[in-house]
């Protein structure tokens, strides 16, 4: 193990900076992993790609520990022409082709949006082990193959969130009538929350087994983002005894949005069909600010995803990212979600100054931006601009 990680030591001071010079432009790099002999997952990094690697024993399906053996992690360019296989190139390229290396492939193929469309004169960069003398053999014979293991912390994270959800859903569901505003508002919420807890066990499911759609750090971050608000939400009502409260019906109502949006990729993923990736920044926003011009031209736009937001929020608001220019007609590109947007003084995104406005954004075939209005909230009485 120490001779593992003296290795690793070297390894990062020297690629590292390269990587991290070219990134997110395709990563035609390799870098090494060696003697890890007894572990089951190696842990590097590539760029600011958190990975592991694991070796897979494909009669049982299960990892095993590393032979005292060198590995490398290597890239190759290929046609994509009618005979490229992704899976089965992967395959021969040593890796197993599930959801960690799809995902990998598509970030060293930022231009793919889907396998079957790429231009047969296009190439491609695909991932690939080479192998020592000790594991070179049993790669091979095809008796074993690396798993490559992106976002593992996250995953893990998620993995918690949804157990802890699974309570949350039980206890949800034996609420006396006496706790809601109207049976209808019980029938909803009751089934808001079980909805939400069945999805998260259903992506910590396959995120254990490896399958489902690739997902980017980024949409993972945001999933147990919203579990976590989902777990805080729903907690005092569990231990206490007030009615649901409006602002936690409106917060309930947009993460079951949110995650409805991306349970959806779970059912378009088939057997035997390479998934399509994570949906990259594809959506333009313009967002406006209507009002006092020498206001507007001193505030700044937030958003963030929509179920991460409440109004009036209680404390610092979750995932808030400011645009990077003050003022009014700003734009940003941004996935296809949910975001709520609002304008706020700068450095201070928790004090809102317009009304907060949801966008729920999607690609469009003439890719025209999505226009959001925002308007300079009244001052109440007795206050004065903050300066």
């Amino acid at each position: 193990m120490l001779e593992y990680a003296k290795v690793r030591s070297t390894s990062e001071e020297v690629f590292l900076p390269i990587l991290q010079r070219f990134w997110p432009t395709p990563l035609i790099f390799s870098f090494c992993l060696l003697h890890a002999a007894d572990l089951q997952r190696i842990p590097t990094k590539l760029g600011n790609r958190t990975l592991e690697l694991g070796l897979l024993r494909l009669s049982d399906r299960k990892l095993i520990p590393w032979p005292d053996d060198t590995a490398r992690l290597a890239t190759e360019s290929a046609p994509a022409g009618p005979e490229l296989n992704v899976s089965a190139r992967l395959a021969g390229n040593g890796i197993e082709p599930d959801v960690g290396a799809y995902a990998l492939f598509y970030e060293l193929n930022p231009q793919v949006t889907k396998v079957a469309a790429i231009p047969p004169d296009a190439k491609v960069v695909l991932p690939k082990i080479l192998a020592g003398a000790k594991l070179s053999p049993i790669l091979t014979d095809g008796s074993h193959l690396v798993v490559l293991l992106l976002d593992s912390d996250i995953r893990s994270e998620l993995n918690d969130q949804s157990s802890r959800l699974q309570t949350t859903g039980q206890a949800f569901g034996q609420l006396p009538a006496s706790r809601f505003n109207s049976a209808e508002e019980q029938s909803v919420v009751v089934k808001q929350v079980q909805d939400l807890t069945r999805w998260y066990e259903h992506i910590a499911r396959t995120g254990r087994q490896r399958k489902g759609p690739p997902l980017s750090r980024e949409t993972l971050q945001q999933l147990r983002d919203e579990a976590v608000a989902l777990s805080a939400l729903t907690k005092p009502y569990i231990n206490g005894q007030t009615k649901f409260a409006t602002e936690d019906r409106a917060q309930l109502d947009a993460i079951h949005q949110d995650v409805e949006r991306e349970i959806r990729r779970y059912d378009d993923v088939l057997s035997a069909v390479v998934p399509d990736p994570d949906l990259t920044a594809c959506c333009s926003v313009v967002v406006a600010i209507r009002g006092d011009p020498n206001v507007v031209d001193q505030l700044r736009v937030y958003y963030t995803l929509n179920g991460l937001f409440r109004n009036p929020p209680p404390g610092p608001i979750p995932g808030s990212t400011a645009f990077t220019e003050l003022g009014s007609g700003k734009s940003v590109t941004l996935r296809a979600k949910n975001y709520k947007f609002w304008a706020a003084r700068e450095g201070d995104p928790d004090r809102l100054i317009t009304q907060p406005v949801m966008a729920p954004l999607q690609p469009t075939t003439d890719k025209q931006p999505t226009r959001v209005e925002l308007v300079v909230l009244p001052l109440k009485p007795n206050s004065t601009p903050k300066r």
